[in-house]
């Protein structure tokens, strides 16, 4: 109250105030019941604008304070009840008085009655000898988060730091547990997409992360968790262009959303000018932010055609977030069909909805949402599901394939005890199945290639009637 009569606040305002904290009464409610009124002698009344001038009041005297010291390179700044300090100097001992000459401030103002420090919400950030000068109950902390972004410092751009790394392992344990929820395919995927912001928040607003054995690691974890098995033979890059939303590849997701994050900020003309003029400034070279993002991606044969389509403003939103997608699925499409060419030769650009379309016609009978369809046929289309995500992935095992995966010597004969059991015996010679009036689930699963009426099969899995429904 002194503070703001001080500053020169109206009396009718003062009188408001002090009527309102003379005989103030306060009652806690809990599901519409009201417990017993009590005196309440401490705190601010919040809820109301006043409130926040007679808090500023209060937290603007430590900063009126500061102002006096006469130093240079300090700065105070404050949110609501929150203060901080930046200090310069050119020696660590400079920086260190400019320290305790802020801390001095803010001791003085607690001494004075004007409220209290939480030493468990106090910190240091910076060098390391800034650690417990202060006091030593403050913590001395390498990383903070800040709203709507977040500080880091890197050695390198495969340098995961102490936050980034707590991000990747929050979202890491979510992963892990969404295995255990009772859910189908499709709702798993969709969970770990949701959780996918506790890794990938404020991507923009720094430079790309390019530790990609560690995002390998968290791949393996999502294969792990969606497929309900710890040793899988299915392939990541086709289960993630294929059978979930692209973005869940973590690889991906922390550039299309670092991405997202940077295509709002140029909605505003100023900022898209201002970033397209340090991406083509030659004479800087940027060392984290946006601008560095944005130019390592520039270089890249996947989508550095995109990303200059973000700089010079040449594009529609919805569009180009779709060309992101569809150009990262054929760039996983490009890899497997090297890095699995024993499987997916030819397989380089896959025409998504040909290829998808007796899938998502299952899908709508599993997720019941034609009409006139029993129980029976609703699991009888799940199941067959299953089987098609597993030979999409090149996961559906044969007996004489499982040995192999399995590391295990010799091989597995068929049952007509002539060859070894082989997708191409099985399909053209065994006369054990061809005897058989049995359905084979491959013939109806192949990926198309884009523009192209010939086919790709998976020929590594094979699956019939007798062994899949």
């Amino acid at each position: 109250m002194e503070t703001m009569k001080i500053r020169g606040c109206h009396p009718r305002i003062l009188r408001a105030v002090q009527g309102l904290y003379t005989d103030l009464r306060r009652v806690f409610r809990l599901n519409g019941a009201a417990g017993q009124w009590w005196t309440s002698s401490n705190g601010l009344v919040q809820g109301d604008p006043i409130s926040m001038v007679m808090l500023n009041s209060l937290v603007t005297c430590v900063i009126e304070s500061t102002n006096r010291i006469p130093v240079e390179g300090l700065t105070v700044r404050s949110y609501a009840d929150d203060l901080s300090s930046v200090v310069v100097g050119r020696s660590p001992e400079e920086a260190k008085n400019k320290l305790r000459s802020v801390h001095a401030a803010m001791r003085s103002y607690v001494a004075a009655g004007c409220g209290e420090l939480n030493d468990k919400k106090c910190f240091t950030f910076g060098n390391a000898f800034a650690k417990g000068i202060l006091n030593p109950s403050f913590q001395h902390l390498q990383q903070f988060r800040i709203v709507g972004g977040s500080l880091v410092v890197r050695d390198d751009s495969s340098f995961l730091t102490q936050l980034e790394n707590t991000r990747w392992s929050k979202w890491k344990n979510s992963i892990r547990r969404i295995r255990r929820v009772p859910l189908g395919w499709k709702e798993r995927a969709k969970m770990m997409l949701t959780t996918q912001s506790q890794a990938c928040f404020a991507q923009g607003t720094h430079g790309l992360v390019e530790n990609r054995e560690y995002l390998k690691q968290i791949r393996s974890d999502i294969m792990r968790s969606l497929w309900n098995m710890d040793a899988y033979s299915c392939s990541p890059l086709v289960t993630m262009a294929l059978l979930v939303p692209v973005q869940l590849d973590p690889e991906f997701g922390c550039i299309y959303e670092g991405l997202r994050a940077i295509m709002r900020f140029m909605r505003n003309l100023n900022v898209a000018a201002e970033i397209r003029r340090r991406f083509f400034d030659t004479m800087q070279v940027p060392v984290d932010g946006p601008t560095a993002r944005l130019r390592t991606l520039s270089q890249s044969a996947v989508l550095g055609e995109l990303i200059y389509k973000l700089i010079n403003g040449d594009f529609n939103e919805d569009e180009w977030l779709h060309m992101l997608r569809e150009a990262w699925r054929n760039h996983l499409w490009n890899r497997v069909s090297r890095e699995r060419s024993h499987h997916y030769a030819g397989a380089h650009e896959v025409d998504r909805i040909r290829t998808m379309k007796w899938y998502n016609q299952l899908q709508q009978v599993a997720d019941n949402t034609i009409a006139d369809t029993d129980d029976m046929e609703i699991s009888q289309a799940r199941a067959q599901l299953g089987v098609l995500r597993t030979i999409f992935a090149g996961g559906l095992l044969t007996p004489d394939r499982a040995l192999r995966h399995r590391n295990k010597g010799g091989h597995h004969l068929c049952r007509c005890g002539l060859e070894r059991e082989s997708v191409e015996h099985v399909s053209w010679r065994c006369m054990q199945y061809i005897s058989k009036p049995t359905k084979c689930i491959i013939s109806k699963t192949f990926l198309y290639a884009r523009g192209s009426t010939c086919v790709c099969p998976i020929c590594c899995n094979y699956s019939n009637g007798e062994q899949s429904f």
